[in-house]
């Protein structure tokens, strides 16, 4: 009999949290930073949402909107540490987060789990095409990324239509979905951005258009390009 992987087995020590009564503006500094896309929000040692980035950089900055919790996404699954890793993975569905919280009985968080764990547990278990050759010209599997297609060069541009650079390099995940883009930008391009591949709205003609526009991408740190090499 197959041993079933837990939750519990791969779960890591609580890392990547933020409190909902944060400011927003000290959390988008936190996550330029660090090059994160989520943050588990805590109310006391529990868990009450995620903060996406994606989503905190398409909403306005309205003066009635300064916490955390005026952004955060509520609707998150929640995992427990005897569920079996499959079972955590279709609960996940199309969720795009980086990490996801662990809780207890009582509903505190214990830990969490990276969304790269419960990507690997599914490829080693999905072994009906894996070992198989592809033909030569046979269609694209059906899990193949939408964006796959975007190559080094691209002119990639913004929501309002200002040239932002160029893509310098692909940063992908373990099962090879396209994680983020690096933006190589300024004079003669020595400077780079880290963009996620949640702020992509279409990949076409040589061109990539972002959800944000010149002004959202200024505020993208800049990154060293050894970060991603």
């Amino acid at each position: 009999m197959e041993e079933v992987t837990t939750v519990g087995q791969v779960m890591i020590p609580v890392q990547d949290i933020i409190k909902q009564d944060e400011d927003i503006r000290m959390a988008r500094r936190r996550m330029e930073s660090e090059a994160k896309r989520s943050l588990i929000v805590v109310d006391g040692d529990a868990p009450v949402g995620m903060l996406e980035w994606g989503r905190m950089m398409r909403q306005d900055d309205a003066s009635n909107q300064t916490l955390v919790s005026d952004f955060m996404t509520r609707d998150v699954p929640l995992l427990t540490q005897d569920m079996p890793l499959d079972a955590a993975g279709q609960q996940l569905g199309s969720v795009d987060l980086e990490t996801f919280p662990v809780v207890d009985t009582d509903g505190h968080l214990v830990g969490e789990v990276p969304r790269s764990a419960i990507l690997r547990r599914q490829e080693s278990t999905d072994g009906t095409t894996a070992n198989e050759p592809i033909p030569a010209g046979a269609p694209a599997a059906a899990t193949e990324s939408p964006f796959s297609h975007i190559v080094n060069g691209m002119t990639v541009s913004g929501s309002d239509g200002s040239k932002l650079g160029e893509v310098s390099d692909l940063l992908s995940s373990v099962s090879g979905q396209l994680e983020a883009l690096v933006v190589a930008h300024g004079l003669f391009g020595r400077k780079h951005k880290k963009v996620p591949s949640d702020l992509i709205t279409s990949a076409d003609n040589d061109q990539v258009i972002l959800t944000i526009g010149s002004t959202e991408f200024k505020q993208l740190a800049d990154i060293e390009q050894t970060e991603v090499s």
